[in-house]
């Protein structure tokens, strides 16, 4: 999660550990993945944004836009037009701050279970779960708000709803308000959008700061007053300045000769903050990249594209306005000026319904992730972070070629009739690993439906982790069967290693089959088929709760049959060190079921790792591992 924007990153990152007096690369070499890509991976926001997350995105920002520019309107629109107008109009003043204040006060009050929403939406997007599960993770959301900036951000932002709650609800409750409240309340606006800058997009990119903040973050920070003023302007015509003439029941003439003069000063501010709008959006977009086919390939680009579209809408009707009815406002009489005020309704309208899509658009913005511009083949500098090649784009790498003698080996075995025979050559740049799937067992027929090939490498000596790689083919289906071939740099470690590869079908059953690799120096492979077995774990209760629970692991063959006669043994490491010892786990019912079990305590609540050692005669002893989260004790509910 990151400390900056709060969003999620994920993927893969390969990294090595130098040896010692080895001196780091200065520019490190790309680790190949499938077929020589470079496979470090990495995904970051919500991808898949929920409704509801985006929704109340959108919700907060229509608030806030009213509240910040409603009161923008008031102090420089209303104000001097009252000035303007003389004595005649001063009594629309306080019936316009009154109506403005109640609105913004359901307004404010609303941003505060809103930001709760969000809050919560953003621990679920963490923990993976729905929105109902997420209020089961209070300590998550603890941690994001004192962790992170995304934290800092949100609390900024509930206080300054709390401060605009408190303005409008004392200008309704003594229906009475003067200007210093409004720039009071301006100024909590402005906070809020500060606040929401500082958990954007923009606040993870590096620029030049001024007076202590980013210029992306002053950008955005920019954009967004820019767009409320605008935006919150055409909502106090709509919901505060409209109602309030039917409501006095002025004559037409008399609402035309204020609109008449507080539509240019309105049309001016709108012009303002439609070129500093353009100015800030366009840096804003060019700070995450220039790339144009990657902005038009992602939602994020094909969400700011419609965007755009709307406000060349909404700055079409705007000089409308300002071009064809505000000379008519000021030229009308009677019914005429009826007439004009009927088309300038209209028109706000229509500008008030485009809106609420670019707000609803810009609610999803602030959980996409942007785009980032294609990579060249090669990294350059820039690309390297913190000793890690970014991503390349894919195409293949060619054949990596070293002066040093390479010793490949190969090893071949039967499975439900289909022989696999893999080899592996270890190069400069990792190793490649070809598998071919030959013909059935009779050599009349070839498997021709496998989709899918997947290898995975789990070093046995070392608690590592295991590599899954996938292979691509690279020759159509033969006599002699079909070749598989990928390439990585996973054998970092003198010892013993597990491959086993898994073909997976459209018509048949999954096959899969089993190499045993012994790594004993820098050029000395051993590879020998083994018998593949694979573990499938499972808790009761699931998920395990803190206390007593039953592990159960069921052993299954190459093509998923259950595999009894095993001697197994069971261990876990959970948090702050906490550990299980080893102890045999017994078969659970008849033992050719391949069903085995162990009763266990977990002593403590949290993340741990089941471990599992599993020995046939004959055959070396294999490792398999699950990770679990253990769950605190909750009492029975209905």
């Amino acid at each position: 999660v990151s400390a900056v924007d709060g969003h999620l990153t994920t993927g893969s990152f390969v990294f090595r550990v130098l040896e010692a007096g080895e001196s780091p690369q200065a520019t490190p070499e790309p680790v190949l993945g499938p077929t020589g890509i470079d496979n470090t991976t990495a995904s970051t926001g919500e991808q898949n944004p929920s409704p509801i997350h985006w929704i109340v995105r959108a919700l907060v920002l229509v608030c806030i836009t009213f509240c910040l520019g409603g009161a923008i309107f008031l102090v420089l629109v209303v104000e001097p037009t009252m000035e303007e107008r003389g004595l005649e109009d001063q009594g629309m003043w306080p019936s316009l701050g009154l109506r403005f204040a109640q609105l913004g006060a359901v307004a404010a009050a609303a941003m505060i279970p809103l930001l709760t929403i969000d809050l919560w939406s953003q621990v679920a997007a963490i923990s993976e779960t729905d929105l109902a599960g997420a209020f089961g993770r209070a300590d998550l959301g603890s941690l994001l708000i004192s962790t992170t900036r995304y934290g800092f951000a949100w609390t900024m932002k509930l206080l300054a709803a709390v401060v605009l709650f408190s303005l409008f609800l004392y200008v309704w409750m003594r229906r009475r308000g003067g200007s210093g409240i409004w720039e009071v309340a301006i100024a909590a606006g402005s906070l809020f959008l500060l606040a929401e800058s500082l958990s954007s997009h923009a606040a993870a990119v590096q620029g030049e700061s001024v007076a202590g903040l980013p210029l992306p973050v002053i950008s955005d920070w920019v954009h967004l007053v820019t767009a409320s003023t605008w935006i919150g302007g055409l909502l106090f015509f709509l919901l505060v300045l409209f109602p309030i003439y039917r409501k006095m029941r002025l004559p037409g003439d008399e609402r035309s000769a204020f609109l008449a003069a507080a539509v240019p000063r309105f049309s001016r501010l709108a012009l303002v903050s439609v070129l500093a709008l353009g100015v800030s959006g366009t840096y804003n977009l060019a700070i995450q990249t220039t790339d144009l086919p990657a902005i038009a390939s992602s939602l994020y680009g094909q969400v700011v594209g419609l965007k755009i579209l709307l406000f060349g809408a909404l700055i079409a009707v705007g000089a409308v306005n300002l071009a064809y009815l505000s000379p008519r406002l000021r030229l009308s009489r009677n019914e005429e000026a009826g007439s004009a005020v009927s088309d300038f309704r209209r028109n706000v309208r229509l500008e008030v319904a485009l809106m609420c899509i670019v707000i609803l658009c810009a609610g999803g913005l602030t959980l996409l992730p942007p785009p980032s511009a294609a990579n060249p083949v090669a990294a350059s500098e820039d690309q390297v972070q913190g000793g890690l090649t970014l991503p390349t784009s894919p195409a293949l790498a060619p054949s990596p070629t070293s002066s040093q003698p390479t010793l490949p080996v190969a090893a071949a075995t039967l499975v439900a009739g289909t022989p696999f025979t893999l080899a592996v050559e270890r190069l400069e740049a990792g190793e490649v690993y070809s598998l071919t799937i030959g013909p059935g067992a009779t050599g009349a027929t070839v498997l021709t439906d496998v989709t899918k090939l997947l290898l995975t490498v789990s070093p046995q000596g070392v608690e590592a982790g295991s590599t899954i790689l996938e292979a691509e083919r690279v020759e159509q289906a033969t006599e002699q069967g079909t070749l598989w071939v990928t390439r990585a740099s996973v054998l970092a470690f003198q010892g013993d290693y597990l491959i086993t590869a898994a073909a997976q079908r459209i018509t048949g059953h999954d096959i899969k089959a089993a190499f045993w690799l012994s790594l004993a120096g820098e050029e000395q492979l051993r590879l020998r088929p083994t018998e593949y077995l694979e573990a499938q774990f499972r808790t009761v209760p699931e998920p395990p709760t803190l206390g007593k629970a039953r592990v159960i692991v069921a052993m299954r063959g190459p093509t998923g049959e259950p595999v009894g006669g095993i001697t197994t043994a069971f261990s876990a490491a959970g948090p702050s060190g906490s550990q299980l010892a080893a102890q045999p786990m017994i078969p659970e019912g008849a033992s050719e079921a391949g069903q085995y079990a162990v009763d266990v305590e977990f002593p403590v609540a949290g993340a741990w790792v089941l471990k599992v050692s599993a020995m046939r005669a004959g055959q070396p002893e294999l490792k398999f591992s699950a990770s679990v989260d253990v769950q605190e004790k909750v009492s029975a509910t209905p």
